[in-house]
Formats: structure tokens, C-alpha cells, sequence
């Protein structure tokens, strides 16, 4: 009885891996046809290193989920794009599809892109779709480029006395025309 149930716990665990897809997290892969830099006030040189991370969010098919670790953006003459990586993305198989957005934050702001957004400097991209993930086959087939991903700004919040003074300006101006 003990052999039946380890022999059962291994194959569940067998298909619970088979059950993964994965994707290669690189927004610059010339031969997957990947070329997406982040930019900040229209310049990915802004967007160098550990001071900026990005996500992926995929699809589980009521919304988006994030998948994998942040990750940390190249520096220097390849600011603007990601440290590649490995992303697997537990709730869709090999080999099928899924809708994804990266999104991107400034480190300073927090440790997510959900901390992040509402105070400080993100961005996120537009929808776009993975037709097959990879993991499929045996051997596994490689994992999946984002080729219909695109570039991306990042906008900063203004702080709220950066907007309080600039309501004042406008008011200020308000009334010297009326006078």
C-alpha cells in the first residue's frame, strides 16, 4: 500500500510539472524578434539598472496574475531592457496560450508594481499575446519569446504638493484676470 502511494505522489507530481508553461522574460532577443525598451520621459537610458524592476502578469483567465520575480533592468548602453530570465507560469500548460502584460516601477517605490503605481514611477504594457508557451514535448521545448510585445513609457506621479502649488498658480492667475 506505501509503494502504491509514493508510486502515485510521483506521477501526480510528473504531470503537476508537465503542467507549466514557461516563457523567456527578455525584452531585447533580436532572433525571437523581441525589441521592447522601457523609457522614461521618452529616453531608456532613465530606465539603468537595479533602480527600475519589472514583472510579467499573465491571463489566468479572470485576471492578471504576476508570474516569476522581479527583475532588475540592464544598465548602461543596454539601460531600457530587462535582465532576461526564465519565467514559469504554473496555471497554463506547454504549448498553449496566454495573455500577458509587463508592467515596470522604480525600485524606491516599492517592492511591487501594485505598492508602486499609485505613488511613484511605472508603466505597463499593452496587452499582448504568447500563441504557445514553452515547456512542450519531450524534450521540453524552449521557452517562449514575447515577440508581440512593445515599448513602453513609464510616467511619474507628481507628489501632491507639486500639484497644490500648481492649483494655487491657476487660482492666482484666476483672479488677477479678474481684476
Amino acid at each position: 500500500m506505501r509503494k502504491l502511494a509514493v508510486g502515485l505522489c510521483v506521477t501526480a507530481m510528473s504531470f503537476a510539472a508537465l503542467g507549466q508553461g514557461t516563457i523567456n522574460f527578455s525584452t531585447y532577443e533580436p532572433g525571437g524578434g523581441v525589441n521592447a525598451a522601457v523609457t522614461l520621459n521618452g529616453d531608456r537610458l532613465n530606465v539603468d539598472g537595479a533602480a527600475y524592476l519589472a514583472q510579467l502578469y499573465v491571463n489566468d483567465g479572470s485576471s492578471f496574475v504576476a508570474v516569476g520575480s522581479p527583475v532588475e533592468f540592464r544598465a548602461g548602453a543596454a539601460a531600457g531592457y530587462v535582465v532576461p530570465s526564465t519565467v514559469t507560469v504554473d496555471f497554463v500548460a506547454p504549448g498553449a496560450s496566454a495573455d500577458v502584460i509587463m508592467k515596470a516601477w522604480a525600485a524606491a517605490d516599492g517592492a511591487s508594481f501594485e505598492e508602486a503605481a499609485p505613488v511613484g514611477t511605472s508603466g505597463a504594457s499593452d496587452i499582448f499575446n504568447i500563441a504557445a508557451l514553452g515547456g512542450a514535448g519531450s524534450p521540453p521545448s524552449l521557452p517562449a519569446y514575447m515577440a508581440n510585445l512593445t515599448g513602453f513609457e513609464m510616467t511619474v506621479v507628481p507628489e501632491p504638493s507639486t500639484l497644490a502649488l500648481g492649483l494655487l498658480g491657476l487660482a492666482a492667475f484666476a483672479l488677477r484676470r479678474r481684476k
